[in-house]
């Protein structure tokens, strides 16, 4: 979501960002704020889970798990 300037430096497309975040919440029936985001996530058949969960689903040890995300934040299977 950037522009280009003619002299080829990038810059964000605010109204291109808000347009599209638009979209996004009306495609997804979501019309109240705050923006619940599980509901978001879901109304793209997107499924998060912890690390734990994702460690046991998968038979692995949690540093497997970091290790193989890069991240200690959430896994997304």
């Amino acid at each position: 979501m950037t522009n280009q300037t003619n002299s080829n430096t990038p810059y964000p497309d605010y109204a291109l960002a808000q347009y599209s975040a638009y979209q996004t919440l009306v495609s997804s029936n979501l019309y109240e704020l705050p923006i619940n985001i599980k509901k978001l996530i879901r109304s793209y058949g997107i499924h998060i889970q912890t690390y734990a969960d994702f460690a046991k689903d998968c038979h692995i040890s949690m540093d497997n798990v970091v290790f193989m995300c890069a991240s200690e934040e959430m896994a997304v299977p």
